[in-house]
Parts: structure tokens; C-alpha cells; sequence
């Protein structure tokens, strides 16, 4: 039985947990509508054999790179400047690429 003083329960009030992270993701989820399984989906940059894997759920932008390598995608996001709602790693959008730290994960508004 799980309990305070169980091992690993220190990670509850650590914000870098993996616990967190995932109740941070959910909370993402439930709160936008484009994040829903019924959300519009189009694929950005999707490119056999290369990352990042870049998509948009409705006005929303994300794009994964599970590589141990920085890589970037030529995808033109135009209009108003995009603001990171949530990352894991980092990643820099401009006008004509966006751009992934090595094991990163981002979304944009």
C-alpha cells in the first residue's frame, strides 16, 4: 500500500517529477478543447526517416523530438508570435522553421 513515507513520495512537491510533468500534461488536455480526440489534426512536418514530428490540434502547434540530436523543420507559421503553453526541453519558432533541443516537446498557441 502506497503511503507518504513510501519510497519516491518525496517526488509529490517536485515540480521536475515525472508525477508532475504527467498531471501538468492531463491538466493541458482537459483545459484545451484543441488537445480533445475530436480536435482538427494536420501533420506540419512529417518527414519519413527525419524529426521533429510537428502537427497542429486546432490553433494549437506541437512538435516532438525524441532524438539524442538538435533538429529543426521548415514550417512556416505565420500570424501573431506563438506562446509556449508547455515544454519539455526547448524549442524556438520563427517565421520560416521551428527548431528542438534534443529530447524536447513543445506546444504553442
Amino acid at each position: 500500500m502506497w503511503s507518504e513515507k513510501s519510497p519516491g513520495s518525496g517526488k509529490l512537491n517536485d515540480a521536475d517529477s515525472l508525477l508532475n510533468t504527467v498531471r501538468t500534461l492531463l491538466s493541458l488536455r482537459h483545459a484545451k478543447e484543441d488537445l480533445q480526440a475530436d480536435a482538427e489534426f494536420e501533420a506540419l512536418y512529417a518527414e519519413r526517416r527525419k524529426l521533429p514530428f510537428v502537427y497542429r490540434r486546432g490553433g494549437l502547434i506541437l512538435a516532438l523530438n525524441p532524438s539524442a540530436e538538435r533538429v529543426s523543420a521548415p514550417v512556416a507559421v505565420t500570424g501573431k508570435e506563438k506562446k509556449v503553453l508547455f515544454s519539455i526541453g526547448n524549442g524556438v519558432m520563427s517565421n520560416k522553421e521551428i527548431a528542438l533541443e534534443p529530447q524536447s516537446f513543445v506546444v504553442w498557441k
